[in-house]
């Protein structure tokens, strides 16, 4: 009896292991890949820096989310901005910030769609630390 529990238990898990890659777009049977891409800026310690992210898609999306770490013992994330963006006009939309972490995560929902598209569709405000290296 336990032999057949571990066995089923197994396989659940299996099973489960196996589909989780698929909520995840690794393939696009539809044209490309969507991707994201985070731009690049140069800044010095006490400084402060925008660091834009960028979004590919090709079909209309009803969401995004995007999550992001960071070096926490170089930089402070002060806030995110969607002010001039893909996902400006988008209803309901936020992020969070961890610090400690070093992490961001921010979103965008919207009831009609996102449009297929290239640009940007965040700008990430970071201080840079007085101690961080050159």
């Amino acid at each position: 009896m336990k032999n057949k529990l571990f066995f089923f238990l197994f396989v659940f898990i299996a099973l489960l292991l196996y589909t989780i890659p698929s909520f995840a777009q690794i393939s696009d049977t539809v044209g490309v890949v969507d991707t994201l891409r985070v731009g690049n800026s140069t800044a010095y310690p006490g400084s402060q820096v925008i660091v834009p992210v960028y979004a590919f898609n090709d079909e209309p999306l009803g969401a995004i989310t995007v999550p992001l770490k960071f070096s926490s013992s170089d930089l402070i994330c002060d806030s995110v901005s969607f002010v001039g963006t893909r996902v400006a006009d988008v209803s309901l939309k936020g992020d969070t910030i961890d610090n400690v972490n070093g992490t961001i995560q921010f979103y965008a929902v919207t009831f009609t769609q996102i449009d297929p598209g290239n640009g940007l569709v965040a700008n990430l405000f970071f201080t840079v630390k007085q101690n961080a290296p050159l």
